[in-house]
């Protein structure tokens, strides 16, 4: 066999092999896009990476890495619900000040049918990622922080200025 067949053995076989991980990779793709996430799911991993993001930057003394949290505000500003903040609340919130936070916050809607009732049974637990206790204050101020957001966004201005100052005073 000459030089010039070895090329072109390599070269057909090369694009058999590059054609193959093109159609992985294409039907890779396609699973990704058959499983969506539950916009639920998608918030609650959104605070826990956040909450992640907190404690490492406590943990290292970093103001820095907070930044990328002020970030992702206006995104959990959008899409927080009563339920995931009543939970953010119940974990990270110091006990002598939980109930005053707690009463800014709308309770969730109460489920009417058995078929609401089963289904809120299934999604109830809200899970947070794991963090050495005692909490940093910086995540008290994270949850309170959205609380006053989502007062402002209901142009609540009396309960937020109300939350506002008890958190500085707290």
């Amino acid at each position: 066999m000459s030089d010039a067949n070895k090329g072109e053995t390599k070269d057909v076989e090369m694009k058999k092999v590059q054609e193959g991980d093109k159609k992985d990779e294409e039907a890779k793709k396609e699973e990704k896009k058959d499983v969506p996430k539950d916009p639920r799911t998608v918030l609650i991993e959104t605070v826990g990476q956040n909450l992640r993001t907190i404690n490492a930057g406590v943990a290292q003394g970093d103001g820095r890495s907070m930044g990328k949290v002020v970030r992702s505000l206006n995104g959990l500003r959008k899409t927080m619900t009563s339920e995931v903040l009543r939970a953010l609340i119940e974990e990270f919130v110091d006990s002598s000040r939980k109930a005053q936070y707690l009463a800014f916050v709308p309770k969730p809607d109460v489920p009417m049918s058995t078929e609401e009732k089963e289904k809120d049974a299934a999604k109830a637990d809200v899970k947070f990622p794991s963090v050495a206790k005692p909490y940093a204050p910086e995540f008290e101020a994270f949850a309170v922080l959205i609380v006053l957001m989502q007062l402002v966004d209901k142009k609540e201005k009396e309960k937020a200025v109300e939350c506002a100052t008890s958190w500085c005073h707290g």
